[in-house]
């Protein structure tokens, strides 16, 4: 699932279909709708600059970054294992006017693509009984 918003000549972005309106730019200004693509396995919450939140819906693809794990011998009683990443699974190719939202992990991995961002999970993602349920916005 993708989710649309508004990008107006002032940099503001909003959603263009929240819960079945058109909120894209506001009459008279000149905008852009972006496509965010959510490759995690779960819907993000994140807070605009303005306090809205916006939940971006998984699409139901999950780009991972693959990961080959080797035993090791065994660290005073508790299994050890070594972890080697390669490339990226499931991440389309670039696409006008479309961001995907990925892993830090994924993100990591994608540092030539401009079109990758992951949550901004850091200090002042917002917080209830230590779980993060949203997030200021994201990070490159």
């Amino acid at each position: 699932m993708q989710s649309a918003l508004s990008i107006t000549e002032s940099g503001k972005v909003k959603p263009a279909t929240p819960a079945g309106s058109n909120h894209g730019p506001k009459p008279g200004q000149k905008g852009i709708t972006m496509q965010f693509v959510n490759l995690t396995p779960h819907a993000l919450s994140v807070r605009d600059e303005d306090g809205q939140t916006v939940v971006f819906q998984a699409s139901g693809t999950v780009a991972r970054v693959a990961v080959r794990t080797e035993t090791l011998p065994s660290l005073a009683g508790f299994r050890l294992q070594s972890q080697s990443f390669g490339q990226v699974e499931n991440l389309p190719e670039p696409k006008a006017d479309t961001v995907y939202i990925v892993s830090a992990l994924v993100l990591a991995q994608c540092k030539d693509r401009n079109d990758v961002v992951a949550p901004d999970t850091g200090k002042d993602a917002i917080r209830e009984n230590g779980q993060i349920v949203a997030v200021l916005g994201f990070v490159r």
